[in-house]
């Protein structure tokens, strides 16, 4: 009977084994499916032929997903979703709620990942949506991504608007830092830079004195750009 068992052992050990993994597997399986299957949806949000329903439906499919596994990817789409709705609210209530559901999620998100700069940017943008501004947290959140991705090349320009919005909560440090941005996504995103410059008088302030500073021919060149109708 004991040689018989001993000879199993190894079978029962890998059995176990491959039962174990097995549980580990099922609910990354299962959220991994859910997530993609949002994705026609969540990739056409601000499409006003997405229906409310739609969204609503994906974000109830995202926190089945989150029920699975708690990922950062997840929480930032479910953060997404939150705003899209946030953006549709008729009703102030409603829209406030979407809006604090959305900071959540983002807030989530860089919990899961406080390395990631867009997650950060992110939930600077969703504070500043709901009174992140006058509290002092939108900053924060800015100062992280800044902090975290110095030279994210797509979200750079992004990263100049929320700083001229915010810049007198900037330290001489920080602010520094987004000037040197502003010269440095210069050369690489000048149409990107120009509509933000023409779009925003704040963010227009905060760019040309930035490039006041550096290259006289680019700043040149950027002044032309800028005065052309």
């Amino acid at each position: 009977m004991k040689r018989t068992i001993l000879r199993r052992l190894p079978a029962i050990i890998g059995l176990v084994g491959a039962v174990f993994l097995l549980s580990l597997a099922v609910p990354r399986t299962i959220s991994s499916i859910t997530y993609e299957l949002t994705t026609p949806v969540f990739d056409n949000r601000n499409n006003p032929q997405i229906s409310e329903e739609q969204l609503l439906e994906i974000k109830d499919d995202l926190l089945y997903a989150i029920s699975w596994v708690d990922n950062p990817v997840t929480w930032s789409r479910l953060g997404y979703v939150y705003l899209a709705l946030g953006n549709r609210s008729t009703a102030p209530d409603q829209k406030t709620l979407n809006l604090e559901e959305a900071e959540n999620a983002f807030t989530n998100a860089v919990a899961g990942s406080p390395m990631d700069p867009y997650y950060w940017l992110r939930l600077s943008y969703a504070r500043l949506l709901s009174g992140g501004k006058n509290d002092g947290s939108a900053v924060e959140a800015l100062k992280m991504s800044l902090l975290t991705g110095p030279y994210e090349r797509p979200i750079a320009v992004e990263q100049i608007q929320y700083a001229a919005l915010l810049w007198d909560q900037l330290d001489d440090e920080q602010q520094n830092i987004v000037r040197e941005k502003v010269r440095w996504i210069s050369g690489l995103e000048n149409k990107k830079l120009l509509t933000l410059a023409k779009s925003n008088i704040e963010a227009m302030t905060v760019i040309l004195s930035a490039l006041a500073d550096g290259d006289l021919n680019r700043f040149t060149r950027f002044i032309k750009a800028l005065n052309k109708t």
